[in-house]
């Protein structure tokens, strides 16, 4: 097949992004995509995955998000070299953390955005009512959908593979407010056996959890098998 090469997003701002496109009918998987935008051969890091609501924060719990959330996770990127993963839109917590880490942004900061191709703006030929892209990540791999919650299966493939490369560093979930998508990924980092930490404040899933835990006095661990018990008696 045609080898393909490396493609940029220019931003208003100034910032340029790497972007891979992935492309089922081709096999792509996350390690070629990771490839294709440059991070195939990154040194040894740890992986911080962002997950947490896109639209619904406003008000205290957004104050909560941009003053704890933003500034710890930037923190922590520039003092362990740690890859942010998360949606990659210009909305909630992945906007929160795009800027937050810009304002501390060094030369090997990585920030990956993973998205559905199909419910984002990527170029001007596309409808006006998709997302934005957050214009301060310095990465995007797209998945082959157009629905949200498309993405999930790729966003933690790419997250394994970058764990695979990371060790021995290793994974950690940082949760803030959330819907029922964050449900299913905060689920899915819980069986991968991915410590959660959960922003108590920013709404949502986040605050239900750590409620959870407050009130009946349980450990982190028990809430969130509680979360996986929830989960699959919603599907049945």
């Amino acid at each position: 097949s045609k080898r393909r090469s490396m493609q940029t997003i220019p931003f208003p701002n100034g910032n340029e992004a790497f972007v891979a496109v992935e492309a089922r009918e081709r096999g792509d998987d996350a390690d070629a995509l990771l490839r294709l935008v440059g991070l195939g051969d990154e040194p040894a890091r740890p992986v911080i995955v962002v997950c947490g609501s896109a639209d619904l924060l406003k008000g205290a719990e957004l104050s909560v998000t941009e003053s704890v959330l933003g500034p710890a996770v930037a923190r922590a990127c520039r003092t362990t070299g740690a890859a942010v993963v998360d949606g990659g839109t210009a909305a909630g917590v992945m906007a929160v953390v795009g800027e937050a880490i810009d304002d501390e942004r060094s030369p090997t900061s990585v920030l990956v955005g993973v998205a559905p191709r199909g419910r984002v703006r990527l170029s001007d030929g596309d409808a006006a009512d998709r997302a934005l892209l957050e214009p301060h990540h310095s990465h995007f791999i797209l998945a082959d959908s157009d629905e949200w919650g498309g993405e999930r299966s790729l966003l933690f493939s790419v997250v394994s593979v970058a764990e695979r490369i990371a060790k021995p560093s290793r994974v950690v979930v940082v949760l803030a407010g959330g819907g029922p998508r964050a449900r299913e990924e905060t689920l899915e980092a819980v069986r991968r056996g991915w410590p959660v930490v959960v922003l108590r404040g920013s709404g949502g899933l986040a605050d239900e959890l750590a409620d959870r835990a407050r009130q009946a006095r349980w450990s982190p661990r028990r809430a969130l098998r509680r979360l996986r018990r929830s989960v699959r008696n919603r599907r049945d």
